[in-house]
């Protein structure tokens, strides 16, 4: 825990305290409060898991499913709004800003598998930048789109950077 607030300490410009952080961030309650959820899950406890994930929700803003998988030291700055669906991964050092929903689309037939993004190491997501995965009509998966929150995909430029960069072709 203590490394979790040193990193969220080191990344965020306001240069909180660590009491700040402790007591007054809600992307930090949020992780800490998943962990525990997270835990409580794999032990086959899921309706008690989902439970206090909702109760979690409504004490910080924040929406974090229980199975979802977070690496170290993820920081939520300004958290109203972040959703984060059940199959997504997260990896070290990920930084998500308020407004962003990681989630899958519903698909008719089958609902197992992987359904939600997962976010490399060190990636930062900004507002309104939301990662879904689009699938065709025989529901095989076509692409990912980052969209913002008022539908422009990813020649948005007003959320220029919460989108990955294109390749270049040869």
């Amino acid at each position: 825990m203590s490394g979790l607030i040193k990193s969220i300490q080191e990344r965020d410009p306001a240069q909180p305290t660590f009491a700040e952080v402790l007591f007054a961030y809600n992307g930090f309650h949020a992780v800490v409060l998943h962990r525990m959820n997270n835990f409580i899950w794999h032990l086959g406890l899921k309706a008690l898991a989902r439970a206090l994930a909702n109760f979690t929700r409504f004490l910080t803003g924040i929406e974090i499913h229980p199975e979802a998988t977070i690496g170290k030291n993820l920081f939520i700055d300004h958290g109203t709004g972040v959703v984060i669906g059940q199959t997504a991964i997260i990896g070290d050092n990920v930084t998500i800003y308020h407004g962003v929903t990681l989630g899958g689309v519903g698909r008719s037939g089958t609902v197992t598998g992987k359904r939600h993004p997962t976010l490399s190491p060190a990636r930062s997501l900004a507002q309104g930048a939301a990662s879904r995965r689009y699938y065709d009509r025989r529901g095989r998966k076509n692409r990912r789109e980052f969209r913002c929150n008022h539908g422009h995909s990813r020649s948005c430029h007003s959320h220029r950077h919460s989108r990955p960069r294109r390749r270049r072709r040869r």
